[in-house]
């Protein structure tokens, strides 16, 4: 004889939680749920209480991650016998910053307003980018680019000796009067954190005063 008894069956149990986590932007993260139950089970991801489309297995990956996936994410396992939803797994999202924004961060600094910070630098008033770029402390007014002459093994020659930092251009410029300033030679000197060495020419009869300075940009 066939059982008249309704034959019952227990919504999923969730075996395993989806973990909180932080990333930084760009970087992937996987979200995974364990469940055990009766029958097939069915999963649906939500962020912040909305179901994600097409996040229909145990896992939920997001490859990169932008700033907009920071939230709250769970997962609803379900089958004949009901659905269970999980607990609350926080998605942080940090910003990559620039190097120079890093470089604001180290030094506890605000740059939404640059005219606020200028600081005295070699006689004269740079602001925070500028301190950034020469690679001086923002907080030591007599810490600039320092650039050393020395003598070279080329004749009617002399050495510049200054460290070029990463993620800048160096190039060197000369000038007759201080007035018009024009590059010296072709090349641009992409730093890598290393001491380098331009070789200038000295005063001559056809330039009897020459002057040299380094002009610092970004890539």
């Amino acid at each position: 004889l066939d059982d008249p008894r309704p034959v019952t069956v227990e919504a999923p149990v969730i075996t395993g939680q989806p973990q909180g986590q932080t990333v930084t932007e760009g970087e992937s993260v996987t979200f995974t749920v364990e469940a055990e139950g009766e029958g097939t089970l069915l999963y649906q991801w939500r962020k912040d209480g909305e179901a994600i489309d097409e996040a229909t297995s145990s896992t939920l990956t997001l490859d990169p991650v932008v700033l907009d996936d920071a939230g709250i994410y769970t997962v609803v396992v379900s089958n004949d016998g009901g659905n269970t939803t999980s607990d609350e797994a926080v998605l942080t999202v940090e910003e990559v910053l620039s190097p120079y924004e890093q470089w604001l961060l180290d030094n506890d600094l605000d740059g939404e307003d640059e005219g606020t910070y200028t600081l005295t630098k070699g006689g004269r008033e740079v602001t925070l980018r500028e301190a950034y770029l020469l690679g001086s402390d923002p907080h030591d007014p007599s810490d600039v680019l320092r650039v050393t002459v020395a003598e070279s093994t080329e004749p009617d020659s002399m050495e510049l000796h200054f460290r070029a930092l990463s993620d800048r251009v160096y190039r060197v410029e000369y000038s007759n009067d201080l007035v018009t300033w024009e590059p010296y030679g072709e090349t641009e000197i992409h730093g890598n954190e290393e001491d380098h060495v331009a070789t200038v020419g000295r005063d001559s009869a056809q330039n009897p005063r020459r002057f040299y300075r380094i002009r610092v940009s970004f890539p």
